[in-house]
């Protein structure tokens, strides 16, 4: 996995973790004790759709429970619009200082103050996402989803590029196909 600087990664965490948690219908203050304990054991991509495997480790603890169940959890992001991402992509690759700090795997604020120019959302609040889980718990949405959550927050720390896929840009795709063109970068092929 090419992993990205951890530092500039933290940040683009702590933003989506302060929007989504941060909104007043989030019934989770965080779901960090419960993702906590290992529950997450895989990750996946259908599209815009972040999809996870998950054991509910939390049944098991006494021998009287039954087995850990398989959970299958989803999240959706609201999509952007294609003209307006096209427009983005090549501002956003277009930028010295962001095309530069991709190539040294940072992702530097300044690419969430071009969103911001573009009216892009990288950061939606709890009552935006679509969230999916297949567990027979009766409170909704169940602490699976808190841990999926907190589980995203540490993921973006390691891959922050994916947010924007979650979006529907072609912001990562774009990266990867140009990044070892000589900068400057004018969007011919956006």
């Amino acid at each position: 996995m090419w992993e990205w600087d951890k530092k500039s990664g933290r940040w683009w965490s702590q933003q989506w973790g302060a929007a989504v948690f941060s909104d007043p219908v989030c019934p989770f203050p965080r779901g960090g004790n419960y993702s906590q304990y290992g529950t997450v054991c895989s990750w996946g991509w259908d599209g815009r759709t972040m999809l996870c495997k998950m054991d509910d480790r939390e049944a098991n603890w006494d021998e009287g429970y039954p087995p850990p169940l398989q959970l299958k959890l989803a999240l959706k992001l609201p999509p952007i619009d294609p003209k307006v991402d096209d427009a983005f992509v090549c501002a956003a690759l277009s930028n010295k200082t962001i095309f530069e700090g991709m190539r040294r795997k940072v992702l530097e604020p300044k690419l969430a103050e071009i969103a911001e120019m573009f009216e892009l959302k990288l950061f939606p609040r709890f009552s935006e996402l679509k969230l999916s889980c297949n567990c027979d718990h009766d409170e909704r949405p169940c602490l699976h989803l808190a841990a999926l959550l907190a589980q995203m927050e540490d993921f973006l720390t390691v891959r922050p590029l994916r947010i924007f896929t979650l979006l529907g840009s072609k912001l990562e795709y774009e990266f990867e196909l140009h990044k070892f063109v000589p900068f400057p970068y004018y969007g011919n092929r956006v």
